[in-house]
């Protein structure tokens, strides 16, 4: 012991354990199970580490990582990035993109107003696809782009489906719009000002159903934009 610098072999030198005050011949001082070297305060049995380096021993210390976010409330008291995990997926909301787990990204829901901390506030979302309306070209999910107008060129009547009556695709959404419709000797046989898809192929005053054929149909929006024009096949 006379010619060795570190009697106890704890990494700590005797002329620096004087000086911190720890016991030159224990490598463990305070007893806590955590030798000198790597007990942040040697001399003390009820502190060994400190995370945040503030001074005050983790056991003391109510914010651990000084977060702002105390250890009682802190799914992650040892990371100072991290606090809390709202919808309990194992990622911290930090990190975490969709914090509520609701579908739709923190991001969007700070764009759309709704609440990224909360399942219940969603962004309007008719067809149920995660895409918010404010971003789906197809909000409705029919199948079509909400911002252009189809034409169906086929029209069965008196039968189940798609095609029992007349479809314009996205024509509800111009309520000034104008729909015609002549036989092929250029009669009208229909028209009608805010078509709502709901023509069967008949006549527009007798009520009695058109022949099969083609017929001619003119789509004014109302909006200022050129006329469609086109040929609807009529079949039963």
């Amino acid at each position: 012991d006379n010619a060795d610098l570190d009697d106890d072999n704890d990494g700590f030198t005797d002329l620096e354990e004087a000086m911190i005050g720890t016991d030159s011949l224990n490598p463990d001082t305070d007893g806590d199970g955590v030798g000198d070297a790597e007990d942040e305060f040697p001399s003390d049995p009820d502190e060994s580490s400190d995370n945040d380096q503030d001074g005050i021993g983790d056991n003391a210390d109510l914010d651990d990582d000084n977060d702002e976010c105390l250890d009682q409330d802190d799914l992650y008291p040892l990371n100072p990035f991290e606090c809390l995990d709202t919808d309990g997926d194992g990622i911290g909301n930090a990190t975490d993109l969709d914090d509520d787990g609701d579908g739709y990204s923190d991001i969007v829901e700070i764009e759309l107003r709704t609440d990224p901390l909360d399942y219940l506030s969603t962004p309007t979302d008719q067809d149920n696809d995660y895409i918010p309306d404010a971003y789906d070209s197809d909000a409705n999910g029919d199948g079509f782009d909400d911002n252009q107008i189809f034409v169906s060129e086929v029209l069965t009547p008196n039968t189940y489906g798609f095609e029992s009556s007349w479809r314009v695709i996205n024509i509800e959404q111009y309520p000034a719009s104008r729909v015609e419709v002549y036989n092929r000797n250029g009669q009208s046989v229909f028209q009608k000002k805010n078509y709502q898809n709901d023509w069967g192929g008949v006549y527009q005053n007798k009520g009695d159903l058109l022949p099969v054929g083609s017929y001619y149909y003119r789509i004014d929006l109302g909006d200022g934009t050129p006329i469609k024009e086109g040929w609807i096949y009529l079949t039963y």
